[in-house]
């Protein structure tokens, strides 16, 4: 768990029924995308990079993750811009 991010709460549509095939199916791209920015996060903390260097990274991960992971969005379930 990160801050409080389960990889099962970023699983749309998850019951405990579910398989782990199922749950793994939905918001792998913000799960994967969460654990980037916490990452980075602790990197600029712990300054061995800097915060513009962190931005930079931060947008190409964004897009490298969104476009090789299914995302909720892409299942017409909003997504993490609806906050």
């Amino acid at each position: 768990m990160l801050n409080g991010i389960s990889y099962e709460s970023t699983s749309a549509l998850c019951t405990k029924s579910d398989s782990v095939t199922e749950r793994t199916r939905y918001g792998q791209a913000e799960y994967y995308y969460a654990v980037s920015r916490e990452i980075l996060a602790d990197l600029v903390s712990k300054n061995l990079i800097t915060e513009e260097q962190r931005r930079k990274i931060d947008e190409l991960d964004r897009d490298m993750i969104f476009s090789s992971y299914p995302s909720i969005e892409d299942y017409g379930l909003g997504g993490i811009t609806d906050a």
